[in-house]
């Protein structure tokens, strides 16, 4: 890549003209799961069903053409799509996202003695050793780029199937910049994964790939607006989804996004920042998030007003009362909530938690509604560092009180010194951003488990990772002057609604909240910008890149 080739951040003034004329949103998606000469693959049609539900149900978009899928999917309807029907059906103020998912491949060509690699996406009808069959990115991007729409975005969830890309401008204010991107055109693509990496064909949502489970709960919930200003733009998705799909577990593979050919750097914007049911609930969702119960509590009243009967609504009326320490009404709430129904990625807990809280909290609530005290303990909560020590993490003010700080990924862990003349029997409690209880011993050192941590004693607990989206999680650290075996060794979900915990033994507990609060360690939008301002024009460049050829074995990925 030459100096010559990048762009710097040019800041738009305030003052424009007049706004962009609006046409459709519109939605195309492509799946193939039942190929004939390719491994077979699980859930590429559920992803491009779940995407297509989710765009033209939540967001609003058009869907004038079914779905290209399994055996409709061929080369020449794929291509018949994009060179036919789209370029009849689009509007030059119409705005498309096209989604593919399915195999993906890269052919590796050596002339002379540079490496030249061509992507290419791969029909139902391809054969494994044809090229001709397959459908080379390189056709698929400068036909897209030809459409008359003024935004096109292309999603592609396919192993190997990443681009060198170009990055796009940075804007002032919120409102030049929605009006600004909708106004130039636009030519974007994200893809799951770069070009030898193989996608997984399972995530965070059940039958849905990694890739494409992080995007729609990014844009069902309001998660993918990095910047809080309501608007998700194309580039804040490819962001978005490079952070979360990249530091999954397990995930061996890393998004990548930019744009193609005649770009004008504008980009699609999706705002939520109206009073849509789905913009409400975007804003309750960071709210919740933050534990900011101030502003949850009017947004779940609005919502209410809305769709009272909603999977949403109930769930964040659970999460609302359960923050307002009101846990026979968040009780209620989850019950509300078994008894509608919704389809899985609706609400972040699946309804096999919903129904492990009917018997949790119950059993847990003489301990939940235990008041805050301070503890004869001096209690640290400690991040690894670089050369592998731990140390305390920085802190700051928060509404309950004083919250730590943790980067998504560290190590942490906690550092407890018993400040008293007993030992101290300790245990947690730990409540997650989304509303999952986790309950256990403190403690790492066995024989203090059992024992407690001796007076003027230090101890630690286990090491634990620090992994989600930026938010709240809230620590109850539970002390007692005797050792308490149901916190020492909690019961199963079944065995908790056989039992309860004596009110005597509640009466011996003391609680202390200890609160932290996730902050992404990677590149932050604002700081974004002049990263993506160094990506190389064109989008189809020669690159020097190590051994790739052939997907190997793919029956668990794209």
């Amino acid at each position: 890549m030459n100096d010559s080739d990048t762009r710097g951040a040019q800041p738009i003034p305030d003052a424009e003209t007049e706004p962009a004329a609006q046409g459709r949103n519109v939605i195309a998606v492509i799946g193939i799961d039942a190929y004939a000469h390719w491994p077979k693959l699980k859930n590429a049609v559920n992803d491009a069903l779940g995407v297509q539900k989710l765009f033209v149900e939540k967001l609003g978009f058009a869907m004038p053409f079914p779905p290209l899928v399994n055996a409709d999917a061929t080369a020449a309807k794929i291509m018949a799509l994009i060179t036919d029907q789209l370029a009849s059906a689009l509007q030059p103020s119409d705005n498309l996202v096209l989604f593919y998912a399915g195999h993906g491949d890269t052919r590796v060509s050596m002339i002379g003695e540079r490496e030249k690699q061509s992507g290419y996406i791969i029909p139902v009808d391809a054969k494994l050793e044809n090229w001709a069959d397959k459908i080379g990115t390189e056709w698929f991007l400068e036909n897209l780029s030809q459409l008359p729409a003024r935004h096109v975005l292309l999603i592609i969830d396919a192993c190997r199937s990443g681009f060198a890309l170009s990055g796009m401008n940075s804007y002032r204010s919120a409102v030049t910049y929605q009006e600004t991107l909708a106004r130039n055109i636009s030519r974007n693509v994200i893809s799951s994964a770069r070009r030898n990496e193989d996608a997984l064909d399972n995530g965070p949502l059940p039958n849905h790939s990694l890739f494409t489970g992080t995007l729609i709960e990014g844009l069902n919930w309001g998660a993918a607006d990095l910047d809080r200003n309501g608007l998700v733009s194309a580039y804040e998705l490819g962001l978005y989804l490079q952070q979360r799909v990249g530091q999954a577990s397990a995930s061996k593979q890393t998004p990548d996004f930019g744009s193609f050919h005649l770009d004008e750097r504008g980009e699609l914007v999706i705002s939520l920042r109206d009073d849509t049911f789905d913009a409400v609930k975007a804003r309750a969702f960071l709210a919740m998030l933050n534990h900011d119960v101030n502003a949850l509590a009017p947004l779940v009243q609005q919502l209410t007003a809305q769709r009272p009967a909603a999977a949403e609504t109930l769930y964040l009326q659970f999460r609302l009362r359960f923050m307002q320490n009101d846990y026979a009404g968040a009780l209620a709430a989850v019950n509300q909530t078994l008894a509608v129904p919704f389809d899985d990625g609706i609400i972040p807990l699946s309804r096999a938690d919903l129904e492990a809280l009917t018997v949790q909290l119950p059993y847990w609530t003489p301990v939940l509604e235990l008041s805050a005290s301070a503890l004869p303990l001096q209690i640290d909560f400690q991040i690894e560092n670089a050369s592998g020590e731990f140390e305390n993490a920085p802190r700051g003010a928060f509404a309950s009180g004083q919250i730590y700080q943790a980067n998504d990924g560290a190590i942490a862990r906690y550092r407890i010194e018993n400040a008293s003349a007993a030992p101290a029997h300790l245990y947690f409690l730990t409540v997650t951003p989304h509303g999952r209880f986790i309950v256990g011993p403190l403690l790492e050192d066995d024989d203090a488990r059992i024992a407690g941590l001796a007076p003027h004693a230090s101890g630690a607990s286990q090491k634990f990772k620090i992994q989600g989206l930026p938010s709240v999680v809230e620590n109850r650290i539970l002390y007692a002057p005797q050792r308490i075996s149901k916190l020492l060794f909690p019961a199963t979900v079944a065995a908790r609604g056989l039992d309860t915990i004596a009110p005597e033994t509640i009466a011996t507990l003391q609680m202390q909240p200890v609160w932290y609060k996730i902050v992404s360690d990677v590149t932050t939008l604002a700081d974004a910008s002049e990263i993506r301002n160094a990506y190389s024009r064109l989008t189809l460049d020669v690159l020097e890149n190590e051994s790739a050829g052939t997907d190997g074995d793919l029956a668990s990925a794209l």
